[in-house]
């Protein structure tokens, strides 16, 4: 069974790669942040790229009953914790005398109260288990002064003073309590620039002289820019790439299924359903997703109705009905999409009509139509005649006159299937 690593502070930076590097080494997550809709975007990407089970909760760790939540919830659902990772934190950045008090509170709340309640749950979990691991994220802030930034060395060096004090009481047990350091150096002192500026232009913000760390990126138009910067003290130049889309507003698609009347395709067979962006000159990248009926993101293995490539090819496995999602860039609510439903059913094979030859003119006429394989579901027949459908491949019709009627019955799901039949109808005997 998968072992299950509770993560804070996961939707961005260490804490999101940590996660990542949990989901490729197939460990479950619960996460744990305030950005709702990143969560939820993390999920979706972790569960159909690593086929892990990812819950979330979004909460702010500052506010003390969120600590009760994340218990609750664990005790509702039945989860066992085998890593915890305190990442959740952040610093202030100014002079200590005249930052708000308040902003103090928060973050001591965040950075020492919430960090030591959820070590003290878990640690005692883990005993009970005689299995687990916890890394308490620190910062190598607190061994060194830094200016306008006095709080947090100094809530850091509450981890940081003794990192063996929090393992030496799990040394009878499988247990681990580590303690990292990552540096906050780089993300200092840094002079911006744009290669491009006529894509993105980059403001620093300069309230504390011309060295900073706050950088603005304004996007202009379309396109990729560089952005490079200087670290003042190591003199190390940093750079990352930049590209701004613009949000298409059309995606089309040549087909269409609703839930009522979803596209047919046979197992065991591929088509390029997905919808594709026609606008010129906005991005042109789709994600896709498939769902099942229940609304829940399809899996990409054996248990699956159908599967979806990069490119929008569907390929169904068995059968069912699954909901394809084309979405595009960047996949935020205003990104247009287009949905449809796809009926995956097993191939038809050759269609079958059964009934009487001679009927008279006036009387309803009962035939049977079936398509081969009978574990074919849904055979959608279309007739060359008027029919009424009778239930369980029954249909009838009520010829108005003498003669000879053909009846052809096709299917939609292969049009090359079809099969007729004659019937002699004779004149309605004289009263």
């Amino acid at each position: 069974m998968n072992k299950t690593a509770l993560i804070t502070g996961a939707t961005s930076g260490i804490g999101f790669e940590i996660a990542l590097l949990f989901a490729k080494d197939n460990v479950n997550l619960l996460l744990v942040a305030r950005n709702t809709q990143k969560l939820s975007e993390i999920k979706q990407e972790f569960e159909q790229n690593y086929k892990i089970k990812v819950d979330f909760l979004s909460l702010d760790l500052s506010i003390p009953e969120s600590i009760k939540e994340i218990d609750n919830y664990i005790n509702t659902n039945n989860l066992q914790i085998d890593f915890l990772v305190n990442n959740a934190g952040f610093g202030d950045f100014g002079k200590f005398l005249d930052r708000d008090i308040e902003k103090y509170r928060e973050m001591i709340a965040l950075n020492i109260n919430a960090l030591t309640e959820l070590t003290r749950i878990f640690a005692k979990r883990m005993m009970a288990s005689n299995y687990g691991r916890i890394l308490n994220v620190a910062s190598i802030a607190s061994l060194q002064p830094v200016p306008n930034m006095a709080e947090k060395p100094v809530k850091k060096l509450t981890l940081s003073l003794d990192p063996g004090n929090a393992g030496r009481p799990l040394q009878t047990y499988d247990l681990q309590a580590v303690i990292v350091k990552p540096s906050d150096a780089t993300l200092l002192d840094f002079e911006w620039t744009s290669k491009k500026p006529e894509v993105a232009e980059v403001e620093v913000d300069t309230a504390n002289g011309a060295k900073s760390s706050h950088v603005v990126i304004k996007a202009k138009k379309e396109g990729s820019t560089k952005i490079t910067g200087m670290n003042y003290n190591s003199k190390k130049k940093v750079s990352i790439t930049v590209k701004v889309l613009r949000i298409p507003q059309a995606l089309t698609s040549k087909y269409s299924g609703t839930a009522e009347s979803p596209f047919l395709l046979p197992v065991g067979k591929s088509k390029i359903l997905a919808s594709k962006v026609t606008e010129k000159g906005v991005n042109k990248e789709v994600r896709y997703t498939l769902y099942d009926e229940g609304g829940a993101p399809m899996p990409d293995n054996s248990a699956a109705i159908a599967t979806v490539t990069a490119k929008g090819k569907v390929t169904a496995k068995k059968e069912g009905v699954v909901k394809l999602v084309a979405q595009g860039a960047p996949y935020d609510a205003a990104a247009p999409q287009t949905e449809i439903f796809i009926n995956c059913a097993y191939p038809v094979r050759k269609v079958t009509l059964s009934g009487p030859r001679t009927a008279v003119e006036g009387q309803e006429v009962t035939i049977m139509a079936r398509t081969d394989p009978s574990n074919a579901t849904n055979p959608e027949l279309d007739f060359s005649i008027a029919m009424t459908p009778k239930g369980d491949g029954a249909y009838s019709f009520t010829p108005s006159s003498a003669g000879v009627v053909k009846i052809t019955a096709t299917s939609r799901e292969n049009p090359k299937k079809s099969r007729t039949i004659s019937i002699k109808i004779t004149p309605r005997p004289a009263e």
